[in-house]
């Protein structure tokens, strides 16, 4: 049984063996970041411990950066030069904000639960180029799809 002191414990280590799988796939990582859904922010952790960039994140829980959803991004347009959204895009309505405020020439990357991932993602991102989509993880498997605007 999970208490409220081994669940997140065990949530951080599956995120962060999910960031490693996810870091052979990622472009070079540099400029400014986004995490939609950001939740304990250990994407920031682990960004900040490989490659030392700045970090904004994003949610309506926990404690993040800025208060926000991902379906109403409180920034200008074309300001992220990376925007994850780890296990998130199925909260979202789509994923047009996400696009918004991404620059040109930048990258969304998405990881979603191969139990939850559904085509229908793609259509909102169907004027971006697909530079990746694979399954990555090894007990528990995710679908990785690279984006590039």
């Amino acid at each position: 049984m999970f208490t409220s002191e081994i669940y997140p414990k065990w949530m951080k280590e599956k995120q962060m063996e999910k960031y490693e799988d996810m870091k052979k796939f990622l472009p070079n990582l540099n400029g400014l970041v986004l995490d939609v859904g950001c939740g304990e922010k250990w994407l920031n952790e682990f960004l900040d411990e490989k490659y030392g960039i700045k970090y904004i994140g994003v949610d309506i829980l926990y404690n993040p950066d800025i208060f926000s959803s991902g379906d109403e991004l409180p920034f200008k347009s074309y300001v992220f030069d990376f925007i994850f959204c780890i296990d998130t895009i199925h909260l979202l309505k789509n994923g047009g904000e996400m696009k918004r405020v991404l620059k040109p020439g930048g990258y969304i990357i998405i990881s979603e639960p191969k139990s939850m991932w559904k085509d229908k993602f793609l259509n909102t991102f169907k004027d971006l180029k697909i530079l990746k989509k694979c399954i990555i993880g090894k007990e528990e498997k995710d679908i990785l799809l690279i984006l590039k605007k």
